[in-house]
């Protein structure tokens, strides 16, 4: 009945001492509220109002402001962050079939909390649309629940399974990601830009010689990406931190034990 082996790992980090950026976002946000106080954000540097610039700020009770031209986005200190989540795995392994070995792998990780405190100079910001004195429907990210924001999906997943008979091996792997939000750019009532997820696929060929001088010399062709996934769009381009822009792409490799 071959040999099965499951496991579950559950995880929690809290971090401290982060160090991070305040972000273009809640700069705007701050520059917004400090307008209406009288002042403006230092950080939020705009150019010369021009009679185009006018016409946006009629009925908003601000006085007219000039296009930002730079966003100088300071490193500061981020409250305590806590990280949890839970991994399974899967490992499956066939022998003597009479038709080939079978090793099968599967790995899940699922995020279950992503949660940093909320820094007093952000939750000025929180406090002010709650109050009415910026618009309600200002976008702020809410840090006390940082699952699928850019970088951090909800779920992994990777599997594997390998086939071996005799000296011939096909492997196949697949790795998918899910959704998250791209919190940088967010639509006219504040709602961030879902970045789909992706599942990609390789493939591989291998034949191993047996006996004589090139005995253990292994040739292998594959693909890479098989089905020419491209990345998710996300507001800048594609998310770097989990996905790269390689389409498919074919190999062929030659390995020699020596």
């Amino acid at each position: 009945m071959g040999r099965l082996t499951l496991t579950v790992d559950f995880w929690s980090i809290k971090q401290t001492g982060i160090v991070g950026q305040f972000g273009p976002q809640n700069a705007l946000v701050l520059d917004y509220l400090n307008r209406i106080e009288g002042t403006s954000n230092p950080n939020v540097i705009r150019a010369a109002v021009t009679a185009d610039d006018t016409p946006a700020f009629i009925g908003t009770g601000l006085p007219a402001a000039g296009v930002v031209t730079t966003i100088q986005d300071q490193f500061v200190n981020l409250l305590p962050q806590t990280v949890q989540g839970i991994d399974f795995a899967l490992i499956y392994q066939l022998r003597d079939t009479g038709i080939g070995d079978f090793d099968f792998d599967l790995n899940v990780a699922k995020l279950t909390k992503f949660t940093r405190e909320v820094p007093p100079s952000i939750q000025q910001l929180f406090d002010a649309r709650a109050a009415g004195t910026i618009n309600v429907a200002t976008p702020l990210t809410d840090t006390s629940n940082l699952i699928a924001v850019r970088g951090r999906p909800e779920w992994r997943a990777t599997a594997s399974l390998t086939w071996t008979l005799d000296q011939f091996q096909v492997g196949a792997f697949a790795n998918l990601l899910s959704a998250v939000d791209d919190t940088s750019f967010l639509d006219n009532a504040g709602n961030p830009y879902v970045v789909d997820g992706q599942t990609t696929f390789n493939l591989y060929l291998q034949y191993r010689l047996k006996g004589g001088p090139l005995d253990g010399t292994r040739f292998r062709i594959g693909a890479r990406n098989l089905f020419d996934k491209q990345p998710p769009l996300a507001g800048d381009g594609y998310l770097g931190s989990l996905y790269n822009p390689y389409g498919r792409y074919l190999y062929a490799t030659i390995g020699i034990r020596l």
